[in-house]
């Protein structure tokens, strides 16, 4: 899990991506490059689109981000 001081800027940034077109693909790849865990990509999607827990995890474990996590 990634700590407090890093999630918020990284959040922004994900934000920012966002806005500008960026898909949400390449936002989770972004994060997870940062050091944010499934979780934490759970949570930031539901922060960045307001969505309920349960669509964010499915768009977090069919995201290209997280391959593995499909792969049982």
């Amino acid at each position: 899990m990634i700590s407090e001081p890093e999630r918020a800027p990284a959040e922004a940034e994900a934000a920012e991506a966002l806005a500008s077109g960026a898909d949400m693909d390449s936002v989770l790849g972004r994060l997870r490059d940062k050091g944010f865990s499934p979780m934490d990509c759970i949570r930031a999607v539901m922060k960045l689109t307001g969505s309920p827990l349960s669509d964010a995890t499915r768009v977090v474990h069919f995201s290209s981000a997280w391959p593995e996590l499909t792969e049982r």
